[in-house]
């Protein structure tokens, strides 16, 4: 009974460690349901030629539904190893390694230049310290969809009012 308790406690502290540490790089855990998702995948125009990024990707939902209804291909960068290989388990049973990979990276650090719609719920500053980095890294006309969080002194190409997305556009260079 008593390694029972103690394996149990071990596993809650795991977590408590996944949460915190998400926290810390900007991307807390904060679960989108699906007519969210839906709306940012829509505003963004996705279609199946489309390599979809999910950075603080969480448990995959977004990339998972990228894949099921908008026939895309997925990636997703997530920094806590809880939800890293959450997020792995789900997309194996799901069928869907072959659709969508998720690498455990921080999301400052990621080669991000393969994707043509980028998904953020992120935090307001986090979205201000990425966002040179989305225009330079990005190529132009990349559509990216924030929930929740805009960014300052740049406005978005469409909002869905109802879910809090934007879309912005990378503009040429």
């Amino acid at each position: 009974m008593d390694i029972l308790i103690l394996i149990i406690a071990f596993i809650l502290l795991l977590v408590a460690i996944s949460l915190i540490s998400g926290l810390w790089h900007g991307a807390p855990y904060m679960p989108t349901s699906k007519s969210a998702i839906r709306s940012m995948l829509k505003l963004a125009k996705t279609k199946a030629d489309d390599v979809v990024l999910d950075l603080g990707s969480g448990d995959g939902r977004v990339l998972v539904m990228a894949v099921e209804e908008f026939g895309a291909r997925g990636f997703g960068v997530e920094i806590t190893w809880f939800y890293y290989f959450w997020s792995r388990i789900k997309i194996a049973l799901k069928g869907l390694s072959k659709q969508i990979i998720i690498r455990h990276e921080d999301m400052y650090m990621s080669d991000i230049s393969e994707a043509s719609v980028v998904i953020l719920f992120l935090l307001q500053d986090t979205n201000q310290k990425l966002k040179d980095k989305l225009i330079h890294e990005l190529k132009p006309g990349t559509r990216i969809v924030s929930h929740y969080f805009t960014f300052d002194n740049w406005e978005p190409k469409a909002k869905d009012e109802k879910y809090y997305t934007y879309l912005y556009i990378v503009p040429e260079r």
